[in-house]
């Protein structure tokens, strides 16, 4: 019985030894995980959108690189009035290196016009997500548009950020 209880205490010792060889190795040698990348901009400044088309949200641009089989999310929050002039409608989508994306990954506000109708204030948030297959640089904004010419609608309150996983 003697023998039986050293080895049992041998056993325990050489199963503390690993696992304070472990714990020393992955203090030393193993790089923390810090988590995503993140890059904010934003632009507090009210964006009239007085004339028909497409028009880019100011100082609303990143830039940043990517590695292969990086996912990169994309969020933009802001505040907008529509202002209800005939049938307006705005519309408000991401591009990434110049590419709009408006597929089903943008904010869509239609107003009707009528007698008794009142201009839109409202708040909106969009995401998209991309995986990518290639290493480079590129560039994401905002960009607005509407279908009137001469009206009150605007985009306030504008924040974009990138999170790189």
């Amino acid at each position: 019985m003697g023998n039986s209880g050293k080895i049992l205490g041998l056993i325990a010792l050489l199963i503390a030894i690993g696992a304070l060889g472990l714990g020393v190795y992955q203090t030393f040698f193993t790089i923390p995980d810090d988590g995503p990348e993140i890059f904010i901009v934003s632009n507090e400044e009210i964006i009239n959108l007085d004339t028909g088309g497409w028009k880019d949200i100011p100082k609303l641009n990143i830039t940043y690189n990517t590695e292969v089989g990086d996912l990169v999310l994309f969020e933009y929050t802001c505040q907008y009035k529509l202002d209800i002039i005939g049938t307006t409608s705005l519309q408000i989508c991401f591009f990434i290196d110049s590419v709009r994306i408006n597929i089903e990954y943008y904010i869509y506000i239609i107003g009707v016009n009528a007698e008794d109708s009142q201009d839109i204030y409202n708040s909106g948030i969009m995401k998209y997500y991309i995986q990518y297959s290639s290493t480079g640089a590129h560039t994401v904004g905002v960009t607005t548009w509407i279908d009137d010419s001469f009206t009150a609608t605007y985009v306030t309150s504008s924040v974009l950020k990138v999170e790189i996983y």
